[in-house]
């Protein structure tokens, strides 16, 4: 089950990028309102949502 734990490890560089955009956005923000940051707010909180899902879950799965 070694691609599990290579699935998971990617996962996890996804929630770091998804904070990362999340971060970039709330800077944008807050130096200047426009509507590609807003955009760019929600789509950096939705994959970091989706992402710790799949996350969390993997993680979950290697326990049982």
């Amino acid at each position: 089950m070694k691609i599990k734990r290579f699935a998971a490890k990617m996962d996890l560089l996804g929630v770091l990028a998804f904070l990362y955009v999340i971060i970039y956005s709330i800077f944008a923000l807050y130096k200047e309102t426009s509507m590609i940051s807003w955009i760019l707010l929600l789509v950096g909180i939705g994959g970091f949502l989706v992402d710790s899902f799949v996350v969390i879950n993997t993680m979950l799965g290697k326990n049982r």
